[in-house]
């Protein structure tokens, strides 16, 4: 049995050893895969919500420890990307220690994501009412995850930063 729950500030260490299992496997050994880990957690550092009502991180858990991730986001960027379409709310950074996956934790945190989302009341840079929906990028290559989103009703929309489809932006009406 896994439960989720909103993330706190000290466990993103666990977050980042999660991404770094998840995302990079055993592509990177010491001390790349250290350097790697903190440059990950320097990121989730910097980017962990200081306005609830817009943004959250959630974690999985499993007897206590952190199995998974995922951050949903709803905020104006605060700095340029290299993305010119960067819609919110946006679902960021879902992973799964690769000793748990397939127990549905990553389908169960996409659907806090969603729950999230749909409490939203309003945009992140202007007073209308939002209309409740949810966007995530992830690589056309990525064969598990895209057929995850898709299954929750997720599909693709034009992404003008990857013409040749590399990389997808899925959209969903909540």
């Amino acid at each position: 049995d896994f439960q989720i729950r909103p993330c706190v500030y000290s466990e993103l260490g666990a977050c980042a050893d999660v991404i770094i299992s998840s995302f990079y496997g055993e592509t990177f050994k010491p001390p790349f895969r250290q350097i790697y880990r903190l440059g990950e957690l320097s990121r989730i550092q910097q980017n962990f919500p200081y306005d609830l009502s817009l943004h959250c991180m959630l974690v999985a858990t499993v007897n206590d420890t952190i199995v998974g991730f995922v951050d949903a986001d709803s905020r104006t960027p605060n700095r340029p990307t290299h993305y010119t379409y960067n819609p919110r709310p946006y679902l960021s950074d879902l992973c799964v220690h690769p000793d748990y996956r397939r127990m549905g934790i990553a389908r169960a945190l996409v659907v806090a994501c969603e729950d999230f989302c749909r409490q939203l009341k309003y945009g992140p840079s202007s007073q209308n009412e939002r209309t409740q929906e949810l966007y995530i990028r992830v690589e056309s290559s990525n064969a598990a995850a895209v057929r995850i989103y898709e299954s929750l009703g997720y599909a693709a929309v034009f992404n003008p930063d990857s013409e040749d489809g590399a990389l997808l932006i899925l959209h969903k009406s909540l």
